[in-house]
């Protein structure tokens, strides 16, 4: 983790979303909905009809998806960016359903819980 990290009740989507991705790299494990919905809505501009397609609904529109992701991967400003947006793609290719998702706008980054989180001394 980070040196110097918040208190989880004062995380932003940004610490959340670092946390996660940490998380997934140092624990094998895959990427969650909310991390990827909140990546994804950070991106999202009116360039960009199918990642706001699935921002709202959860929906993968296939190739104009990840053809838009390619394009935002160019665009990134720095390594942080681009891996949320491979995060994001690896978490939208391996989806079994590429179709829209019940409850969609209720899917966003969780804030870690107190336990969860572990500070350097």
């Amino acid at each position: 983790m980070s040196e110097q990290q918040p208190q989880p009740d004062h995380w932003t989507d940004d610490d959340s979303i670092d946390y996660h991705l940490e998380r997934t790299l140092s624990e094998e494990v895959g990427l969650d909905a909310g991390t990827a919905r909140t990546i994804a809505a950070q991106i999202d501009s009116p360039g960009s009809p199918a990642i706001h397609t699935f921002v709202t609904t959860g929906a993968v529109v296939g190739g104009q998806f990840f053809d838009e992701l390619g394009y935002e991967m160019n665009l990134a400003a720095n390594d942080r960016e681009r891996a949320r947006i491979e995060a994001l793609a690896e978490y939208c290719a391996a989806r079994l359903d590429d179709g829209p998702v019940e409850d969609w706008s209720r899917v966003w980054v969780k804030k870690p819980g107190p336990s969860s989180v572990q500070f350097d001394d």
